[in-house]
């Protein structure tokens, strides 16, 4: 056997709630071999493997919503599963978001443990806001959450705009620990920690969510996952959401004002700390609306679809790109292929060449 994927759902989320890992796990390939886990207080926790054991903190319980009561239960189950598998995967793609990212951690460091053969399995993850969040209650979030040496290739989005926190529980992203061999990715995304999985924006506004889902999709598929149909974003598809999110910043920005009044009335003013796996604060993330390209795929798209535009853009001090005949001409393209992203970039010459 080849690839095996493992979809991991974040808490009170599974197989049917329609998020980016539902998703993602419906739209793989009957002929990729898959699982999904369902996340802690999903209420739906009743794994094949150890016997059927009841939902441990299901739907109504604090232990599974609060305390993520389960995660270790899927880890423990989706390790039985492997050790059963004949033959065993050669390539184990782990997809998951919120604590079914912490998950995707965990699965992978057991595998390290246990040693052959698991531990000789090639593991890629792709890690959607990963929050272990409370450690209190008996937890064991934080436990065993690095980045250990079997995971090939990680790649991670972080959500810019969660500034939740509570007594018991907090929405603190972690950054992976580096590890010698392994290839890191790290990106940002605006919005809160639930609507860069979720589709209930409205029209122009899922355009997060969308994209979570391309690079997600993108970064499974390279490593061998197979999906029905396409399922990719064209480079102007990418650029148009983009400009929707540009042009609809304040929208993300006050997804989770509520939690922080203050926020509406000075973004600039508040970040999101980020931590590593020891609970160390290594950075954070500024709310405030970044001048031009939103993250660094946004940057490199725009760079490869429009090289001579982008090349204008990286000056130091940026000059009437117009005056470049190269420039003037991709704009031209730019603004029939992707006018959305057109009027948003026109917009930005304007104010900044004032």
């Amino acid at each position: 056997m080849g690839v095996f994927t493992i979809y991991n759902c974040g808490t009170a989320y599974n197989a049917s709630s329609g998020d980016v890992i539902a998703r993602l796990h419906k739209s793989t390939s009957p002929v990729s071999q898959c699982m999904i886990n369902a996340g802690p207080g999903s209420g739906s926790l009743t794994p094949n493997f150890l016997g059927g054991t009841a939902n441990p903190g299901g739907a109504s319980t604090v232990g599974g919503l609060l305390f993520g009561s389960g995660v270790e239960l899927n880890v423990k189950s989706t390790i039985e599963k492997l050790y059963l598998m004949r033959p065993q995967p050669t390539v184990v793609n782990l997809c998951g978001w919120s604590r079914g990212a912490i998950t995707c951690a965990k699965i992978a460091n057991e595998m390290k443990r246990l040693g052959p053969p698991l531990s000789r399995i090639a593991v890629n993850i792709f890690a959607i806001d990963p929050v272990p969040g409370s450690n209190t209650g008996g937890g064991s979030n934080w436990n065993n959450i690095t980045i250990s040496q079997n995971i090939r290739y990680y790649s991670a989005v972080l959500a810019q705009h969660d500034l939740r926190s509570f007594a018991m529980d907090s929405f603190q992203a972690v950054y992976p620990t580096l590890s010698a061999g392994t290839n890191v990715d790290v990106d940002i995304m605006p919005g809160s920690h639930s609507s860069i999985v979720e589709f209930k924006g409205g029209p122009g506004k899922n355009a997060t969510a969308e994209l979570v889902y391309d690079m997600a999709y993108r970064f499974l598929k390279s490593h061998g996952t197979q999906f029905t149909g396409t399922g990719l974003l064209s480079n102007n598809d990418i650029l148009k959401r983009y400009a929707q999110i540009q042009e609809n910043f304040d929208f993300y920005t006050k997804l989770k004002a509520k939690h922080l009044k203050k926020l509406a009335q000075n973004p600039n003013t508040y970040k999101r700390e980020i931590m590593d796996a020891s609970k160390q604060i290594v950075g954070s993330l500024s709310m405030a609306k970044p001048p031009f390209f939103i993250n660094e795929q946004h940057r490199e798209t725009f760079r490869f679809s429009y090289p001579y535009l982008g090349t204008e853009m990286d000056r130091d001090k940026l000059q009437n790109p117009f005056s470049n005949p190269a420039a003037a001409s991709e704009f031209d393209r730019l603004g029939t292929a992707c006018p959305e992203q057109g009027r948003t970039l026109l917009l930005y010459f304007l104010q900044a060449l004032k």
